[in-house]
């Protein structure tokens, strides 16, 4: 069920988008009988480059966790809380800080964002603000007042002093194993239009266009994927073809590699990501 805006239209990005990076990377999750991590290595082939973020999950009371995130390449620290049915049941609260080494120094800001999102008969809400010194707070809302499958997102931007910085529409109406999606964005100029089915017990397939009223721009792409062989392939207006396959290394072990080629140039990417269970 579609809760919060960001939710729209998600099984088609699912296909279409989900997963398709052009990078080395390597994750392992681990965990201690109390402590679980995530460790994050990404490979630069372009540079030849190694970074490493480390993520370290602990709760610190009942409904409250903290996620502390050590990024060994540029040596900072940053942290997020996450408060869960703490002030209201449904109701989450993100609060993320910059880098906290800099907690010390004098004028340092070290919050940088607040996040909050409630959910409660059919409607979810999601906020959002810089810190320390908020300028403009992000609002988007999604419900399923119309019922029979579609749901219904408005969201918009709007600043301090109350001018409207950014706004746009979604509608997604779920029919058996087909859903379709409509968003217009960027003040109603840019309209996107989608659509995912289920073809059978194990493809999925999504089509999406993209037009600018303003600038008589078009563009579509087209995917399937194979959920039981994990593989999948996209086709773009831009004239690249994503190929993607997830394989089973071995137990608790698994790499997603991905392959874009460019027709007219008739020339290729490659990304390999491994994900570990340690």
């Amino acid at each position: 069920m579609t809760t919060y805006f960001s939710e729209i239209g998600k099984s088609i990005s699912n296909v279409l988008t989900k997963d398709l990076k052009l990078s080395d990377k390597i994750t392992i999750n681990s965990s201690t009988t109390t402590v679980p991590f995530k460790s994050e290595t990404l490979i630069s082939t372009n540079t030849n480059s190694l970074s490493n973020k480390t993520t370290i999950a602990r709760d610190v009371i009942d409904g409250i966790k903290a996620d502390i995130v050590l990024d060994a390449n540029v040596k900072t620290v940053l942290a997020t809380l996450t408060a869960t049915d703490v002030i209201l049941n449904g109701m989450k609260v993100e609060l993320k800080t910059g880098d906290v080494c800099k907690i010390g120094a004098l004028k340092a800001n070290v919050l940088e964002k607040a996040c909050a999102q409630y959910a409660t008969g059919g409607v979810g809400v999601k906020c959002e603000m810089a810190l320390p010194s908020p300028n403009a707070i992000s609002v988007n809302v999604c419900s399923d007042i119309l019922g029979n499958g579609t749901v219904v997102g408005l969201d918009g931007t709007v600043t301090t002093s109350g001018q409207v910085q950014s706004y746009g529409v979604a509608l997604q109406k779920c029919q058996g194993d087909t859903t379709y999606a409509l968003a217009a964005d960027n003040g109603l100029d840019r309209l996107k239009f989608g659509m995912s089915s289920k073809l059978n017990s194990d493809v999925n397939g999504a089509i999406e266009c993209v037009v600018g009223r303003s600038s008589g721009s078009l563009a579509y792409a087209v995917g399937l994927q194979n959920s039981n062989s994990g593989a999948r392939a996209v086709y773009n207006s831009q004239g690249t073809v994503d190929l993607a396959k997830e394989l089973s290394i071995c137990d608790g072990a698994k790499a997603n590699v991905v392959v874009q080629a460019h027709l007219a140039s008739k020339t290729y990417k490659t990304g390999v990501a491994f994900d570990i269970k340690a």
